[in-house]
């Protein structure tokens, strides 16, 4: 049985501790307060992909093609430009693409307060998925998973 929610949404993330998250069709962003079934705007960052890590924590890729995340109520830019993607897992495995443009693009990972870019990394989508393994498609609508995230850390 479904139920429905108020409001409606482009894009939707759920995080690890039960935050659920959405984009409007204008790409605002919003977080549902299930006590008071109401939604609440985060800021005025507009977004067009969205995710919530384990323990929560919203990332975005904004309008502006920059990695965000929200913080002590404000969108913080994470140092990513040119990212075409956002997906998050446990809170310390969050991934984007970015630059190079072009059909497959470059994967990297959050390391501490960096971005770093994965050996032989370049994908058309990325999704953390079973026992926190990377996947990914590219170009070729091929999919590949990573099983050791440090072995393929560049640098």
């Amino acid at each position: 049985m479904w139920t429905e929610l108020k409001g409606d949404a482009c894009g939707i993330a759920f995080g690890g501790d039960g935050s659920l998250y959405k984009s409007d069709c204008l790409g605002y962003i919003y977080q549902y307060y299930e006590k008071h079934d109401k939604w609440k705007q985060l800021g005025h960052t507009r977004a067009d992909r969205l995710a919530a890590d384990a323990n929560g924590a919203l990332w975005i890729e904004s309008y502006e093609n920059k990695i965000a995340r929200w913080i002590s109520n404000k969108w913080v830019e994470m140092g990513l430009a040119d990212a075409t993607y956002v997906t998050a897992g446990k809170q310390s495995q969050v991934f984007a693409l970015a630059s190079p443009r072009g059909t497959d693009e470059t994967v990297y990972r959050w390391v501490g307060d960096t971005w770093a870019k994965m050996n032989g990394g370049m994908a058309s989508y990325i999704t953390v998925g079973k026992n926190s393994n990377l996947y990914i498609t590219d170009s070729e609508n091929k999919i590949f998973q990573s099983l050791s995230f440090n072995a393929e850390m560049e640098g």
